[in-house]
């Protein structure tokens, strides 16, 4: 597999930094999922030039994963969309990021006339608050976004734990930090809902 980093943020290569540092036996296995092989390349790319430069750095690869930011206001953003055949909005069920999500789905809609293959867009409700209900308002407007832009909001929902910040500032996955937990349960359901 192939994880290309093209978040200014760099986070993802962040997070294998610290695994490789922290865990050196837990370094080179990343086979805490069933669709993660044993073995995870990450390439730093957070350039504008994604979808041209990609293709012939994934040569070889199985799998591609590719993390971007979530704003459009930089072209490193939309050349990594260009890049992609499936995208994952992570949604938190607030009013603010609702609106975000609008300006995204807008965004992959302006893109993608000038793709020359579908992208498959999904949506998951990310930390939900343990309790607290999504209002059914804030459900039918992210449905009612999806829809005209022809995505789909999985079943899944991710709550807000805290194992996800202790396991990802240790350099693992929750299925490895704690892999009993509802953290990890709901990682795993969201990996067979996406089929992976």
């Amino acid at each position: 597999m192939l994880l290309v980093d093209s978040d200014p943020q760099a986070s993802a290569s962040l997070f294998v930094s610290v695994r490789d540092a922290s865990r050196p036996s837990a370094a080179k296995r990343w086979s805490w999922l069933p669709f993660v092989p044993a073995r995870v390349d990450v390439l730093p790319m957070p350039t504008p030039t994604v979808h041209r430069d990609l293709p012939a750095r994934a040569r070889g690869y199985d799998l591609v994963v590719v993390d971007t930011g979530g704003r459009d206001s930089i072209a490193v953003f939309r050349s990594a969309l260009a890049a992609s055949t499936d995208v994952l909005i992570p949604i938190r069920p607030a009013a603010f990021d609702v609106w975000a999500v609008e300006d995204l789905l807008e965004a992959l809609a302006d893109l993608a006339p000038r793709l020359d293959h579908t992208l498959n867009v999904y949506a998951v409700l990310v930390q939900v608050v343990a309790r607290a209900r999504v209002t059914d308002e804030a459900l039918k407007e992210i449905r009612r976004l999806l829809r005209e832009h022809q995505g789909r909001l999985l079943r899944t929902r991710i709550g807000s734990r805290v194992a996800w910040a202790q396991a990802s500032g240790e350099g693992l996955a929750v299925t490895e930090f704690q892999p009993s937990s509802r953290a990890a349960d709901e990682l795993r359901s969201l990996v067979r809902e996406l089929k992976l």
